[in-house]
């Protein structure tokens, strides 16, 4: 424990008879007491650990008043009640952190099986329409040249198409025209790399075979940003000089946040369920 309650008026009463050095050895018993959650050694120990050991009197006569020798050593039945109940409530706040990790469990595979199973999730709040950039489908040439040829279906499983990196720009800004843009020529490296990755994986277990599907798929997770207002720019920052969260699709599409989106991370109707 690095906090036991103190009754100043109950300590008073109990030692007002005990000399300095007494109580000074008894303070520092509790201190050990407390600190260890467990009961005080043999005297020649518990001097050195209390730093008192030219006080073997003064520490023996506050053993025999306040402390009880048995099996585990001395005793203190006020200091074992306080303990007792310092471990309960740790183990109850234990337990309340565990049903919120369920929970949150429990609501990221709802947000899931939404997305999943074609239910459009909550419209976001509408921002000022903007003119949508038209993007050319056939795109920059560099990806044509980076873009993996389409997989080859096994038997019994389909092929997965190829990812429309241009088609998910335009989507991106027709559902969130307020948030920021990629320029079509300079998408590539890393950034169309995990578009990609995210398009492909995702294809793969929800067994897409056309790129419509998927296209519907990155709507709704669209649509789903939208509504938050953490990530949309809509909750001031507490540091004024800075200004509030707009997300990137590079942002979206990395591993790590890609996933703490679908799971409900910043949305305030999925924590709260």
């Amino acid at each position: 424990m690095n906090y036991y309650p103190f009754h100043l008026g109950d300590y008073a009463a109990h030692t007002a008879h005990l000399e300095p050095m007494e109580d000074l050895a008894y303070r520092r018993m509790l201190d050990l007491y407390y600190r260890t959650e467990a009961a005080l050694p043999h005297i020649d120990s518990l001097c050195r650990l209390i730093r008192m050991k030219d006080h073997h009197v003064e520490v023996s006569n506050v053993l025999a008043e306040f402390f009880h020798w048995d099996s585990d050593g001395w005793t203190h039945a006020r200091c074992d009640a306080e303990i007792a109940k310092m471990q309960d409530k740790q183990a109850k706040a234990k337990a309340s952190a565990q049903a919120s990790v369920k929970s949150r469990e429990a609501n990221a595979q709802r947000t899931l099986n939404e997305c999943s199973s074609g239910v459009e999730l909550p419209t976001p709040t509408p921002t000022p329409k903007e003119e949508i950039s038209k993007l050319s489908l056939a795109g920059p040439r560099h990806l044509a040249e980076s873009a993996p040829e389409q997989e080859q279906a096994k038997p019994g499983k389909p092929a997965i198409p190829d990812c429309p990196h241009l088609e998910i720009l335009s989507l991106w800004a027709e559902v969130l025209p307020a948030l920021p843009r990629h320029s079509p020529s300079l998408w590539n490296g890393a950034r169309a790399a995990h578009l990609r990755a995210r398009w492909r994986e995702t294809a793969a277990v929800k067994g897409w075979t056309n790129k419509e599907q998927g296209l519907a798929y990155f709507r709704r997770v669209f649509t789903f940003v939208g509504n938050s207002k953490f990530l949309t720019g809509r909750v001031p920052n507490r540091d004024p000089t800075r200004r509030p969260m707009l997300i990137e699709l590079e942002w979206l599409v990395s591993p790590r946040n890609w996933a703490k989106v679908l799971e409900g991370k910043y949305n305030e109707e999925v924590a709260a369920a």
